[in-house]
């Protein structure tokens, strides 16, 4: 999925046809998503081209001017839905679509993810094929996106799942995964149900953070400065000197 070759892969096939004044912007955001994060699923968007995309919860929409703007790079309306249950943030969420003219690339719909979700694809039609969640990171909230909103996205969906942390096991060499705990509010957490998830049915994963190095949540990796360079000799961008720091905190996996 976004392993250090398939990274550098989509910056090589498709950084000549991004609109720089997008990439500026994700690249100059301070909280949120990570810089990289946000170009790696303009990329990734560039390179699928989803039919339907979800998210929940934008917070302040930083994850979904990213997306939308890709989405309108591609020229496809109507293709991207963004749920929120905070009507602040479902507001602070529009704001920052209409300042960039990206309204009609990103319905933003107040309420209940796991009721509207459900609802929003029947009436559509939608074959959701990426889902990005940075929402509730408690375990019973996990559990029940897990158990109603996945059964109703395309098989091969890909999942992204924001403020997962990489860790290494240092007697094994291995690299495993934990949730932020919201200061200790979710003990287990969204982590617990993820992973039951993909241990049950056989799911191959990527870390992002794991990828990249960083600090975060008791993870502390090396900075992989090779593929910052790498990155930097494509692009021209030094992510690691971005406003955001170079910790993207994303877990990947395909249903």
């Amino acid at each position: 999925m976004f392993s250090e070759q398939k990274i550098i892969e989509l910056f090589e096939k498709h950084w000549n046809s991004v609109d720089l004044k997008d990439i500026n912007k994700i690249f100059k955001t301070e909280g949120g998503i990570s810089a990289l994060e946000g170009v790696l699923l303009y990329l990734y968007i560039i390179d699928t081209r989803p039919r339907s995309i979800i998210e929940f919860s934008p917070n302040k929409g930083y994850s979904s001017f990213a997306i939308a703007s890709a989405q309108r790079l591609m020229r496809n309306r109507w293709a991207f839905a963004t749920f929120e249950i905070k009507d602040k943030f479902c507001n602070a969420t529009k704001a920052v679509l209409q300042n960039n003219n990206l309204l009609d690339y990103c319905e933003v719909i107040c309420g209940d993810a796991l009721r509207k979700v459900p609802i929003h694809i029947e009436s559509k039609g939608a074959h959701v094929d990426l889902c990005f969640i940075d929402s509730d990171h408690g375990e019973e909230f996990a559990q029940q996106y897990i158990d109603k909103l996945f059964p109703l996205f395309k098989p091969d969906c890909l999942i992204a799942v924001h403020d997962i942390a990489g860790k290494k096991r240092l007697k094994s060499g291995k690299t495993e995964f934990k949730t932020s705990l919201m200061g200790g509010a979710h003990k287990g957490g969204e982590e617990h149900s993820i992973r039951k998830f993909l241990k049950k049915n056989k799911k191959d994963y990527t870390v992002l953070h794991s990828v990249t190095g960083g600090k975060h949540e008791g993870a502390n990796l090396p900075i992989n400065n090779d593929l910052y360079e790498k990155i930097l000799n494509i692009s021209g961008y030094d992510f690691r000197k971005s406003k955001s720091p170079p910790c993207p905190k994303t877990l990947f996996f395909k249903l």
